[in-house]
């Protein structure tokens, strides 16, 4: 009887203890509820599926933490697919800061993902990269040759850079004299790097086009990662590999009427490995909830042959106004009838320059052996991007036949014609 009085005694007291204590915090029951769906749903306790369903339906709901007004546009693609056109559409634009080609620095075209990551993180923080920060004793030579001279890649690739105080004189519209001026004419950013960094700071976008994000899977982790505080958008640029093949070959230096098969093969077995991942790219954009919301997928030719319509869409779409120096400037470089083309220049008859490889009038065109060649290796990409291959040189050469599908009949593509 006494050890049941005691008993009694006890539980009493662990109930009356307990009742002060959760008289005296009320949220405990919440705190371990909160902490299971923490749990439940990882380890930030983010219902990973709802986050996913948000992302999808807009692209302004992603926020920043690093100026959460600025924006993200990475214009990847690879080398001679038009690039430099389409990537003058957003220099031209007084609402975005321009990089040409930056992840130079990341070294080659296909490999140190980590290191053109680490270089994009600065970037988009508008703490540009001057080269001797970067310059090893490994640095290719190409590399030297395109950024030692002013401490900086590419400087006249950016309109901003042709201009006071980067240069004594406005070359907005002599990229050649922007280039190639001295540095007492143009000291250039990587001289004048804070004041580079501001140029940066000010727009509302910042873009970067470049032909070193072969594989988009290696960099998606990056940006979906909300730490980093991007809110990106995304263009994925191809082109025929045919017309591809046929710019690098002129590059190169290979005419039409030459039989240089060394140097074909070489180039060849690189467009080969350019069409495999851009099959690869297209599958990892369109299998991606957050990719395929923020990407548009184009082919050059589309472009070609309606720019302005291009510019105009493609800025609605990023939520960019299409002003009236962007309708002009896409009318003077777009119409150039001159015969004597630089094949670096982006003032030219864009239309004709598309289909140049298949003019058999025209001195530029390719080869038809090449193009059953390049055919064969390329046959997936062009069916997925829809270009049609011809089985005859007489079917090559006869304009009046298409190259390519019309845009609807590949949904993925950016629906602009």
């Amino acid at each position: 009887m006494i050890l049941n009085k005691k008993r009694y005694k006890l539980i009493l007291f662990i109930i009356i203890f307990y009742a002060i204590v959760y008289h005296l915090n009320p949220r405990g029951t919440k705190n371990h509820k909160e902490s299971h769906k923490k749990h439940k749903n990882g380890k930030n306790g983010f219902n990973h599926e709802k986050t996913e369903d948000k992302n999808s339906t807009s692209l302004s709901l992603r926020t920043t933490n690093h100026n959460s007004n600025q924006k993200t546009i990475v214009l990847f693609t690879y080398y001679r697919s038009g690039s430099t056109f389409t990537g003058q559409l957003l220099n031209q634009h007084p609402d975005i800061f321009y990089l040409f080609e930056p992840l130079i620095l990341g070294i080659t075209e296909a490999d140190f993902a980590d290191k053109k990551i680490n270089l994009m993180k600065q970037i988009f923080k508008c703490d540009l990269p001057k080269f001797s920060h970067f310059k090893t004793d490994k640095t290719p030579d190409y590399v030297k040759d395109s950024c030692s001279r002013r401490d900086f890649c590419f400087p006249h690739g950016t309109k901003e850079f042709c201009q006071p105080p980067f240069c004594e004189t406005d070359f907005t519209e002599n990229r050649r004299a922007c280039s190639h001026s001295p540095s007492t004419v143009c000291p250039g950013p990587g001289e004048l790097i804070e004041e580079a960094n501001n140029v940066c700071k000010k727009k509302e976008f910042i873009a970067i086009k470049t032909i070193r994000m072969t594989l988009i899977q290696e960099f998606i982790p990056y940006f979906r990662d909300d730490t980093n505080g991007l809110d990106p958008y995304f263009i994925f640029l191809v082109r025929d590999p045919r017309g591809l093949m046929n710019s690098r070959l002129r590059i190169a230096r290979v005419q039409y009427h030459e039989k240089d098969e060394k140097k074909f093969h070489e180039i060849a077995s690189k467009v080969e490995g350019h069409c495999k991942r851009m099959v690869l790219n297209v599958a990892s954009i369109e299998n991606d909830k957050f990719m395929k919301q923020r990407t548009i997928i184009v082919r050059y030719e589309d472009i070609a042959l309606d720019p302005a319509k291009f510019a105009t869409k493609m800025y609605r779409k990023f939520g960019i106004e299409m002003i009236d120096e962007i309708r002009n400037w896409i009318n003077q470089n777009t119409h150039d009838e001159s015969r004597k083309i630089d094949i670096y220049s982006t003032k030219r008859d864009s239309s004709k320059i598309a289909n140049d490889w298949r003019n058999g009038r025209s001195s530029r065109h390719l080869n038809y052996e090449f193009v059953e060649d390049v055919q064969k290796v390329c046959s997936d990409m062009m069916t997925t991007f829809g270009y049609i291959p011809f089985s005859t040189k007489e079917e090559n050469f006869d304009l009046s036949l298409d190259s390519m599908t019309m845009q609807n009949e590949r949904q993925f593509l950016f629906q602009f014609r």
